[in-house]
């Protein structure tokens, strides 16, 4: 038995026992219809029927559900639910597929573990959580990822060759999707950390927006409001990185040092802030809104859009003083879309990689510049200095790394 062919049956056996061994964990003050035996079994009767030909595939995968049917025929007694013979059959096919890709099988087999393994707090989430609003915003977030992104032309439509409808888009679902993670934060956290968890996820959306919210409630809770608005320019350094790295590898090796170290200083911040805080403080939780929303999903494309060409524009006709002008401009509405501009233009090869790296740096100075501003009109004298002080020092760390790397 050669080596590749060793490495697919232990895929196989490992993928039975792993999801074998949760359905018996799960189901162990229950009659079990099967155990980690028998998935282990039907993993290897995958494996060996994907080795022996494809119509032995069929025919194997026929007698699965035929037995499987009959099991659940005969130990349901009321209980309506698939979970188990669904997961039997899901291991068969995992164990096929472990003949011919074996990494990926392993992979959906972590994921399939995993979501068997989190049913009370799935159930919990399904039933006493989420909202019908809630609901209508995730259909409406998937008809947009699902439905629409795939239609969208995925070629370069201006005259430089900087801007492609598709990975605009593509971005767009990807910030509105995390600032969904975000949202769920919040309304599983609770109100203690509510304010909190609330920067955090409006960060991904408009930290400038969210400084300016913290504010107006500063005077309620001080020290929750000020970890809020911190939190929210670590949420606009996170979701940089992941963006810019699915944009532009080189700038994401430039910026991940920089970036890295200001939202671990920003974290330390928060950290001293929320262990000093008095028990007395108010700790009323803070409304997001709703998790997700199209018009500001358009106005996002809408100023990447307009950052890219403006960018691209600036580089061809004043040079790289232009296009890093054109960024720090943006930067003060928006660092997301001047940054993640930017980052476009310089895979398309309209910007060299350390005018980019300037052009990104200006960009957060200036959205710093525009958050302190904010926290001065909407918190007062005493909350703005406060900002100031903090925010200052992961800007100083940010900045020095992008300068010296």
């Amino acid at each position: 038995m050669d080596v590749e062919t060793l490495r697919s049956f232990a895929t196989a056996l490992g993928i039975g026992l792993l999801i074998g061994l949760e359905r018996e964990w799960s189901q162990k003050d229950t009659r079990a219809a099967a155990g980690s035996r028998t998935f282990a079994l039907l993993a290897l009767a995958g494996a060996t029927s994907a080795c022996l030909g494809q119509w032995l595939v069929v025919a194997a995968m026929l007698g699965v559900v035929t037995l499987t049917a009959l099991s659940y025929w005969r130990l349901s007694e009321g209980d309506v639910g698939l979970t188990t013979e669904v997961a039997a059959l899901l291991t068969f096919l995992l164990g096929v597929l472990s003949w011919t890709r074996p990494g990926m099988a392993a992979a959906v087999a972590v994921t399939a573990a995993v979501l068997l393994a989190f049913r009370a707090p799935l159930h919990q989430l399904a039933r006493e959580v989420i909202t019908e609003v809630e609901v209508q915003d995730a259909l409406k977030f998937l008809v947009l990822a699902l439905v629409v992104l795939p239609f969208v032309p995925d070629r370069t439509i201006d005259p430089w060759g900087a801007l492609n409808p598709s990975r605009m888009w593509l971005l767009v679902v990807m910030i509105t999707g995390i600032g969904w993670v975000g949202y769920v934060m919040v309304r599983m956290l609770g109100p203690r950390r509510g304010l909190m968890a609330a920067g955090f996820a409006g960060g991904f959306v408009s930290a400038s927006a969210t400084t300016a919210a913290m504010g107006r409630v500063a005077g309620k809770s001080p020290d929750q409001a000020l970890a809020g608005s911190l939190m929210a320019s670590a949420a606009t350094l996170v979701q940089l990185g992941v963006v810019v790295g699915m944009t532009s590898a080189a700038m994401l090796s430039r910026l991940l040092p920089a970036l890295a170290a200001g939202t671990l200083v920003i974290l330390a911040e928060v950290w001293l802030i929320t262990r000093a805080e008095s028990g007395s403080a108010d700790h009323s939780p803070w409304q997001v809104g709703r998790p997700f929303s199209f018009w500001p999903a358009m106005i996002l494309a809408g100023l990447l859009t307009g950052v890219v060409l403006a960018s691209r524009w600036a580089g061809e006709t004043l040079g790289a003083a232009g296009a890093a002008g054109a960024a720090a401009l943006a930067g003060f509405a928006d660092a997301h879309a001047a940054v993640l501009g930017v980052a476009t233009v310089e895979l398309s090869g309209g910007m060299d990689l350390s005018t980019a790296t300037l052009a990104a740096g200006l960009a957060l100075a200036t959205n710093t510049i525009s958050k302190c501003a904010l926290a001065f009109a909407a918190g007062g004298p005493a909350f703005g200095l406060r900002f100031l002080g903090l925010i200052a020092i992961p800007a100083a760390v940010v900045g020095v790394l992008l300068v010296l790397i």
